[in-house]
Formats: structure tokens, sequence, C-alpha cells
């Protein structure tokens, strides 16, 4: 039992568990990959020539506190986009910035920011 006991401890530390899931503003398929208190969040951009929709672990929101920072360290942004509940994006400056299928988006109504929103 000792040795069962410092071989799951070896596991913890090196983060083995930690990196099985999903971190906030990365695509998703469902939300038991998204990590602790967040959730598997489907949307939808209309472009006006086509729709992009596509998937991020997430949570509501209601206001930039409430949502995590990104990757590169930005504090995210909590928006309601067309009349749909607010939740947390990722903010960015490039579309490097942006998972896979992302792309940086400036929003409307006169914000200076941008998310990361389905491309």
């Amino acid at each position: 039992m000792k040795y069962l006991t410092l071989a799951l401890l070896g596991l913890l530390a090196t983060g083995c568990f930690a990196d099985s899931f999903t971190p906030a503003y990365d695509p998703c398929l469902s939300s038991s990959e998204c990590e602790a208190l967040l959730t598997c969040t489907p949307m939808s951009v209309d472009y006006g020539s086509y729709v992009a929709s596509d998937a991020m672990c997430t949570q509501g929101c209601s206001s930039d506190a409430n949502c995590p920072l990104t990757f590169a360290g930005y504090e995210g942004a909590c928006f309601s986009i067309s009349g749909g509940p607010a939740i947390c994006y990722e903010r960015c400056d490039t579309d490097s910035d942006c998972a896979s299928g992302f792309g940086c988006t400036d929003t409307v109504g006169g914000a200076l920011d941008a998310i990361c929103l389905p491309i």
C-alpha cells in the first residue's frame, strides 16, 4: 500500500491528471473534456456570406472579472453575442492568439476588444 500511495503521488506531481482536460477557450466536443467549472459551449457566427460554427470550453459570466485568463495571459472578455447568454471569450490581437478553427474578430458596439470566434 505504501508503494501505491507513492506512485499515485508521483502521477499527481507530474500533472498526468491535469493535462487530460481541455482548458478555457479551447475547442471541445463535450463538457466532460473541459476543465472544472467550464462547459463545452456551441456557438455560431453569421458572417453574411457563411455561418461558422464550433464549440469551446467556457463559462457564463456577468463581467470580465468572472472570466479565466487566456493562455497568452490576457483577461477573458464577457460578451453576449446576438442576444445569447453572456459567456467568456478569449481576447486576442491576431488570429495566432486563437485556437485552431477560431479567428480574432473585432467586437460590435464600439468596444475596442477583439475576441476569438469560430471562422
